[in-house]
């Protein structure tokens, strides 16, 4: 057999094993772990009590931790990890400020009371920060801990009318995904329905008429509608990390499995 007839053969004998290989490989279906979701829907029944003349603006709930979709546990009380494949559906953050406004606005406590960015100059500011969202992992018992710490004053006038940092938690009996959400739900309830009776029994002063602004007032009123934009803008930052946190989830499975954007999207395994 002639040398170039041998070399075609063989050749011809690598193309299409390599060919094969590469079909097999491409052209099979992945399977790949699937993501779980989770969402809360805290239900709060306060009685409505009696209206004051009072106006109330609730500025959103920004996070002083690290936490986003991926679902965080705290472990040996200082580090602050993940889980791989659960997560939750909306940011902490607005969760709980949903839920605070939720509960607060439904005792019919105040004239008016909302999103501070939607009311014109309200008499009261309330603020927060959230301190605690994840499970706690540190000891032989693992816990769902939520911690938030509020402050209420006067918009216009310096002072501080109540402040309290409420820490829930609650014992956990495994390490499932959605028996935290269940506690996480629960804990939510609890928190948002105690800050809304604490602030509704405030005793506040009666409120004086409204006196042409001054210069002052006004400045003070643009500074107030700053501090709406900046709220606004650390909102909108949130749930861009929401997003840039999903591509980044989605370049890994690529690192991990590359072939996928030419088999597209592989089977869930559950």
């Amino acid at each position: 057999m002639p040398f170039r007839s041998l070399f075609s053969k063989s050749s011809l004998a690598v193309a299409v094993t390599f060919l094969l290989l590469l079909s097999m490989s491409c052209l099979s279906t992945p399977v790949v772990e699937k993501t779980w979701y989770y969402t809360l829907s805290p239900q709060v029944k306060i009685e409505e009590c009696e209206v004051i003349d009072y106006t109330l603006g609730i500025r959103s709930v920004p996070t002083s931790k690290a936490y986003g979709l991926q679902m965080a546990y705290l472990d040996n009380n200082f580090e602050i990890a993940y889980r791989e494949r659960e997560r939750w559906v909306e940011h902490p953050s607005v969760v709980v400020s949903r839920a605070v406004q939720d509960a607060i606005v439904s005792t019919g406590r105040f004239a008016d009371a909302g999103n501070a960015a939607d009311l014109a100059r309200p008499d009261l500011i309330m603020t927060g920060e959230l301190r605690a969202f994840h499970e706690n992992r540190s000891d032989e018992v693992s816990t769902a801990e939520l911690g938030v710490h509020f402050q209420l004053r006067r918009s216009f006038m310096p002072g501080l009318l109540w402040s309290d940092t409420i820490m829930k938690s609650a014992v956990l009996s495994s390490s499932n995904a959605l028996e935290f959400s269940e506690t996480m739900n629960l804990l939510l309830e609890e928190l948002s329905k105690e800050v809304a009776e604490a602030v509704i029994h405030l005793e506040f002063p009666p409120k004086d008429e409204e006196p042409v602004p001054t210069v002052d007032q006004i400045l003070e009123d643009i500074a107030y509608k700053a501090g709406n934009l900046e709220h606004s803008f650390r909102g909108a930052a949130g749930e861009l990390q929401g997003s840039l946190e999903s591509i980044r989830v989605m370049i890994d499975q690529l690192k991990e499995d590359p072939s996928s954007l030419i088999r597209g999207r592989g089977k869930i395994k559950d």
